[in-house]
């Protein structure tokens, strides 16, 4: 079940032959709260229409795979991302809602700061950096 939300969203990008306009790795996450886990590594794909999937290492220090869809401005620096999330205690699926601004570092590449509220009782909000680059 965790990486069901993964495999499905690879099967969309496959069956839509839409190859991915931004490709990015999950570096860390900076939590609000102590207790939670920073190296929150992985690997995540974003169609040219906006489908987004991924696969890291969440805070409570299991595998999390997801899916949502992405809308930027047209300068892609301003994004939010809207979804479900596998992989936490709370829940099967958890909401996945990330706004998100990408510093551009080349004409090719950026790096993206992302805010992750708190989603449960318990969790934590946290400030998360991931690189990502254009194909």
């Amino acid at each position: 079940m965790k990486h069901l939300i993964g495999l499905i969203a690879l099967a969309a990008l496959a069956s839509a032959k839409a190859e991915p306009c931004l490709v990015g790795a999950h570096l860390a996450s900076w939590h609000i709260k102590p207790g939670f886990e920073s190296a929150t590594y992985g690997v995540y794909a974003r169609s040219c229409s906006g489908l987004t999937t991924g696969v890291l290492r969440n805070s409570e220090g299991g595998t999390s795979a997801y899916l949502a869809q992405t809308w930027s401005t047209a300068d892609r620096r301003w994004s939010v991302t809207v979804g479900g999330i596998t992989g936490y205690r709370s829940a099967t699926v958890s909401p996945l809602v990330v706004p998100s601004y990408a510093m551009p570092l080349s004409a090719r590449s950026a790096l993206r700061l992302s805010f992750l509220p708190q989603s449960t009782r318990g969790g934590s909000a946290a400030l998360h950096v991931s690189l990502e680059f254009q194909p």
